[in-house]
């Protein structure tokens, strides 16, 4: 999840934008050779796997959990084995997840909210 903002854009403009941008980002990941795509994979894997440099890294990394009702505390990890079962050429991985798989229109949530 990402939050974008605008002091002069509507949300939907917002919407739309964001998933123009996904899908420039999709493409530009599948025009990657295999190797700078696994050297990108491996790089975003190491980052998240990253032990806490402090204590307030630590504690921010519980409460995002939290906020996400995950109590299993283990997001980072899990968001690394998405990562590494994504394949290059679809997209896809083997956790079922697609690109653009929330569309507008749907239910996105997509509002003013301050946490």
């Amino acid at each position: 999840a990402f939050i974008v903002q605008s002091p002069v854009a509507d949300p939907r403009t917002l919407v739309e934008r964001t998933y123009r941008f996904l899908d420039e980002q999709i493409n530009v990941v599948r025009e990657m050779t295999p190797e700078a795509f696994a050297a990108y994979q491996s790089g975003l894997v190491a980052d998240l796997l990253e032990s806490p440099k402090n204590l307030g890294e630590r504690s921010a990394q519980f409460w995002s959990d939290l906020r996400l009702e995950r109590l299993s505390f283990d997001t980072r990890q899990a968001l690394a084995s998405a990562v590494m079962a994504i394949d290059q050429t679809t997209g896809t991985s083997g956790c079922g997840l697609q690109p653009r798989q929330v569309r507008p229109g749907a239910d996105h949530r997509h509002r003013n909210q301050r946490l």
